[in-house]
């Protein structure tokens, strides 16, 4: 009965990624350096990215970090124009290292490395025009048609025709 999965963000922003809070620094540390937060990530990612059903990222505001993975796991991706992804982990003295194995084999080697180095933002714009969106759209009520578009057009298709074409 479930055709596709919806991952959006709740508020302004689509997801900020890891809490890099100071509140956060022991335990952040302390999973950093027995591994433990790299596995939690690396395994949650890889589930979203073989999911059997069809996920579709509606990006309703900016993404940074590990949120910029979530991003790039996605089959279908809708983003809002005020939309970007910042890959904020550079400045914070942390490698994207984990989402980069998602995310450089789709924004290839030269862009990634521009990016990632920096910490500069990478607006939706330029995204959809490198091929690594589906759609910008101007609002929310734009972004929930698409989104629902989508649905649609998927609810049409054999369900194991996907799972298998997906595979």
């Amino acid at each position: 009965s479930v055709f596709s999965v919806v991952l959006t963000g709740a508020g302004k922003y689509f997801c900020t990624g890891m809490d890099l809070g100071q509140g956060n620094q022991a335990k952040l540390q302390e999973e950093l350096e027995s591994g433990v937060a790299a596995q939690r990530s690396l395994e949650m990612f890889s589930a979203l990215r073989e999911f059997p059903k069809p996920l579709i990222v509606r990006m309703n505001g900016p993404a940074f970090g590990g949120g910029c993975g979530l991003v790039f796991v996605g089959d279908i991706r809708i983003a809002r124009k005020e939309s970007f992804i910042c890959f904020a982990e550079v400045g914070r003295g942390i490698v994207p290292a984990l989402i980069s194995a998602f995310i450089v084999q789709q924004m290839g080697e030269f862009l990634s490395l521009q990016y990632m180095t920096t910490g500069m933002r990478f607006p939706v714009e330029e995204m959809m025009e490198r091929g690594l969106l589906t759609a910008v759209v101007a609002d929310e009520a734009a972004l929930d048609e698409r989104v629902a578009l989508y649905c649609t057009e998927l609810k049409k298709c054999a369900p194991q025709a996907v799972q298998a074409t997906k595979a």
